[in-house]
């Protein structure tokens, strides 16, 4: 009988602990994150007459805990596979990313950039059109626990990719958070060039990750910070348009 009964005491502690991780998992979802074209226009949109070619990748990972170690070389798959990057041939579409984010999860990114001729060209890459919905101050919108970095600048060579070349002049390369002003545009890199002579490579490729970050938390209407992500659930961050700059000379 005392088996019996300490039997049934143990499968209470399992179900209870069953139910609390289920719970808690569930308490981790707090925001939804979309990389979006309300209009259907072009999310990369090309602000110069110079011609090039550009490819937008996305990397699949249902972990969302991003790519550390990126390569196009290695790493590009269909939409059947995870952890690796796929190429999304039509990015007009409304929305090429969407669903329910946690504190600490991570999107990687890429876009390849080949010149169609010989001059050179520098490539600059900006964020516009950030917007939060269902915030309830703005010093507390979502998007200003979202961090933008650049990961990795290489060039496609015949024996494969080169090494990360961001930190090479005249590249500038930006690592930072998004403010509540939406109406700002956010610098990702900044004269990157196009062809690489040492390489002999005329494409180039731009890897970023956005991060959720779980180290800011808002603060109440006095200016005390909260202690968890909670003030961010519900609420929706998008990203509207990606610019892409090609100019004769770094700025």
């Amino acid at each position: 009988m005392d088996i019996r009964k300490s039997w049934n005491r143990l499968v209470a502690k399992l179900i209870c602990y069953i139910l609390f991780s289920v719970s808690a998992i569930s308490i981790v979802t707090y925001a939804w994150f979309s990389l979006a074209n309300e209009n259907h226009t072009e999310l990369i949109s090309n602000l110069t007459d110079i011609e090039v070619d550009y490819e937008f990748y996305i990397y699949e990972d249902s972990l969302h805990l991003g790519n550390a170690t990126p390569s196009l070389i290695e790493d590009v798959c269909n939409l059947t596979q995870d952890q690796c990057y796929l190429l999304v041939p039509d990015p007009t579409v409304a929305e090429l990313i969407e669903g329910s984010v946690a504190p600490g999860e991570r999107f990687s990114f890429a876009i390849k950039v080949r010149s169609q001729g010989q001059l050179q060209a520098y490539l600059s890459l900006d964020f516009g059109g950030i917007t939060s919905e269902n915030y309830p101050r703005v010093e507390n919108m979502i998007q200003t626990a979202f961090m933008y970095e650049v990961i990795r600048v290489s060039y496609l060579t015949i024996e494969g990719e080169t090494e990360d070349l961001k930190s090479n002049a005249p590249i500038e390369f930006h690592t930072n958070y998004f403010t509540y002003e939406e109406s700002l545009i956010y610098p990702l890199v900044h004269n990157v060039p196009v062809i690489n002579l040492e390489f002999s490579s005329s494409t180039v490729i731009v890897y970023f990750d956005l991060y959720f970050s779980n180290s800011i938390f808002g603060t109440d209407a006095f200016g005390v910070p909260y202690t968890n992500s909670n003030i961010f659930m519900n609420q929706v961050f998008s990203i509207q348009h990606i610019f892409m700059k090609m100019s004769m000379s770094p700025e």
